[in-house]
């Protein structure tokens, strides 16, 4: 398919036409408008794919992989999550059990990163797209009645909100409220972490507004893939000068925040509780329940008696034994495990002996057993494992491929070949020693009082051991490990959390040289499969605070990505390492990453992150050993509760949440 060619002046018009006239001027715009050509330099092919439509991909639940390939599409406008048509009552309450209270409803600070303040901020702040099961792009038409790319070169990007849109306090949602997000995004005092896509925000050009504000014109100034992602949450601009910034990290004030979407805050219990109620000013249609609650829960054994009791109706959590026999026991509420994105690895300091030396590292890769290491963790009781394969896509993401190969499960045997390629033999006792006799000793650095991590941690060791490594576990507090082990490359190797995004973009931080410019791009052939070139030992660099870059005006694409050191409150807030901490430098594999954050079309752009992957592999910087799960669990009666992919996880469309007539047993809110 060619890529898609309108006249804008028609098509911005056309609603307004009648519905039988719009397949005739969708022909006669083909026909008479001129074409776009397709962007040069890296981006290559002759058709462009917006956005592939979920319905169309069926995956094979054993590889991951779609076993069915959607052709592709030139609409952005996806088909909505299928709903359940039971009768649902209008109104009634719901309580979902949550380990923490949101500290602050900015989702581009640290503190309003976190998934329960992504949930609330999804309930009141408008969006364009969600992210909803299975990695699909839900176009939020509460709000926008469409979002689509109408140029290539340069890349244009056009929204059309929904008429009589506006924040509960009555001023209207416009063109404007992007364009301010815009310059909050690039203002000296505000950047992003890499999980919400700071490089599309640097690449924009400008904003213009069309139609009296109803329509926002976005222009890239370079083609930028993961367009979609952007403007995932729009705030009242009001708020967002600093001055007022405040009032969104202050619990205090969020009883009086406006609202863009179907939720406003009714009130906040510090400790206790956070209620939502229906917004009476909302321009969309109306959510089913009156109200939700967001009730603190302190362990697993609480979260049990609570379901039991009927005072909490909705919640997430790591499936243990105590609370899988009470789930098999209950009939009366329904759980599926799912996939977070919070995804545990084995990180290698590749820039100092003897882990530097990459045989060593596939070494371990081949003793680790990672399915068994899934089955034997203590805490865990899950019947599937979500062992990762491909270090820049969450599981079943779309065309993504599993690169592991030969380190899908322990193989000593190759173990044993990578470390006589390493120059190691086996002494009499059987420990691997060097060519001097030296006993091979290594230290693993592990997070300390997680209790996962501790379990894990101990099964490595063992397995290490009684395949000739020595290994010795230094215990370390996560916020030290986090914002100076890691970052300044003081371990060998350890066992560290990351939280993935749904956009391989944002992933690609953790492995994109940090010394990486975008003059890489213009490598040669040759140039580009040299794998690795030394780095300074010294990784702390200054964290970037102006995503825009002037400095350097040819700066785009992953070069935009904010440079991070000691201080980066991100890793903190998420518990979880957000830039490369391994040391890892490959131009191919950089050059890779960027082209294919630049690339319009979705399997070009998927194959791009794919063979970056595989090269990310034969140089095992980090072991991805799986993604944690989550049981999700539902009382009987409530309906249309869905997991999404992204952070606000099962709170993505509570829009859409509604309580049964007649349910079979009572909800007591």
């Amino acid at each position: 398919m060619g890529v898609r060619k309108e006249n804008l002046f028609l098509r911005r018009h056309c609603l307004k036409l009648c519905t039988v006239l719009l397949p005739l001027l969708a022909i006669a715009s083909v026909i008479i408008s001129p074409s776009d050509s397709y962007a040069s330099g890296t981006n290559s092919g002759t058709s462009v794919n917006i956005i592939q439509d979920p319905i169309q991909w069926v995956f094979n639940n054993d590889s991951g992989l779609p076993s069915t390939y959607s052709p592709v599409v030139d609409t952005t406008t996806t088909t909505l999550v299928p709903v359940n048509q039971a009768a649902l009552e209008n109104g009634g309450e719901v309580t979902v059990g949550v380990q923490q209270l949101p500290s602050s409803l900015n989702p581009y600070t640290a503190k309003g990163a976190n998934s329960v303040a992504s949930m609330v901020e999804s309930a009141i702040w408008p969006g364009v797209f969600a992210i909803g099961p299975m990695n699909q792009m839900v176009l939020q038409q509460s709000f926008v009645q469409s979002a689509e790319v109408v140029g290539i070169n340069p890349q244009r990007v056009e929204y059309q909100i929904v008429p009589n849109a506006k924040w509960s306090s009555g001023q209207p949602i416009t063109a404007y409220d992007f364009t301010a997000m815009w310059h909050f995004f690039q203002s000296d005092t505000q950047y992003l972490p890499p999980g919400d896509l700071p490089t599309g925000y640097s690449d924009i050009q400008s904003i213009v507004s069309l139609n009296k504000g109803s329509e926002a014109l976005v222009t890239f100034t370079h083609p930028y893939a993961n367009w979609d992602g952007l403007f995932s949450t729009i705030i009242p601009p009001w708020l967002i000068l600093k001055t007022e910034l405040p009032k969104l990290s202050n619990p205090s004030d969020f009883v009086d925040l406006p609202s863009g979407g179907p939720f406003v805050v009714k009130s906040y219990i510090p400790g206790k509780s956070l209620l939502l109620a229906q917004n009476p000013n909302y321009f969309g249609t109306k959510s089913n329940l009156e109200y939700i609650k967001f009730l603190l829960i302190d362990n697993s054994a609480q979260l049990i008696s609570d379901l039991a009791d009927g005072k909490v109706d909705i919640a997430a959590s790591v499936p243990n034994a105590r609370l899988s026999s009470f789930l098999n026991a209950d009939p009366f509420v329904t759980s599926t495990q799912v996939s977070t994105s919070h995804l545990w690895q084995i990180v290698f300091n590749v820039d100092v002996p003897p882990l530097a030396n990459v045989q060593l590292r596939d070494a371990i890769a081949s003793i680790v057993d990672r399915p068994q290491l899934f089955w034997d963790t203590q805490g865990i009781v899950a019947p599937d494992p979500t062992i990762s394969n491909n270090q820049l896509f969450l599981n079943g993401y779309p065309q993504s491929i599993g690169n592991s190969a030969g380190f899908q499960q322990s193989n000593l045997i190759n173990a044993m070949q990578y470390l006589a390629a390493a120059k190691y033999h086996q002494n009499k006792a059987g420990k691997y020693v060097s060519k001097s006799g030296a006993l091979l000793k290594l230290t693993l650095l592990v997070p300390q009082k997680a209790k996962l991590a501790n379990a894990m941690a101990k099964i490595i060791s063992v397995e290490l051991d009684q395949a000739g490594i020595t290994v010795f576990t230094k215990y370390e507090k996560m916020a030290a490990m986090l914002t100076a082990s890691l970052p300044e490359g003081k371990f060998q190797f350890a066992l560290a959390p990351y939280n993935l995004s749904e956009f391989p973009a944002a992933n690609a931080a953790m492995y994109v040289d940090p010394d990486y410019s975008v003059s890489t791009i213009n490598l040669n052939k040759q140039t580009a499969k040299s794998t690795q070139t030394k780095r300074p030992s010294n990784r702390v660099r200054p964290v970037s605070k102006n995503l825009n870059h002037s400095s350097s005006k040819t700066s785009y694409g992953l070069s935009n990505l904010a440079k991070y050191s000691q201080s980066d409150p991100y890793s903190l807030a998420e518990d979880a390492a957000t830039s490369n901490v391994s040391g890892f430098n490959s131009s191919a594999v950089s050059s890779l990453l960027q082209q294919a954050s630049q690339q319009l079309n979705t399997p070009i752009s998927i194959a791009d992150y794919n063979q970056a992957d595989a090269l990310i592999w034969q140089k095992m910087p980090t072991l991805p050993l799986f993604q944690l799960p989550a049981v999700l669990i539902v009382r009987a009666g409530v309906e249309n509760v869905t997991y999404g992919t992204g952070m606000s996880n099962f709170g993505w469309d509570m829009g859409n949440w509604g309580i049964q007539l007649n349910p079979p047993i009572p909800i007591l809110h």
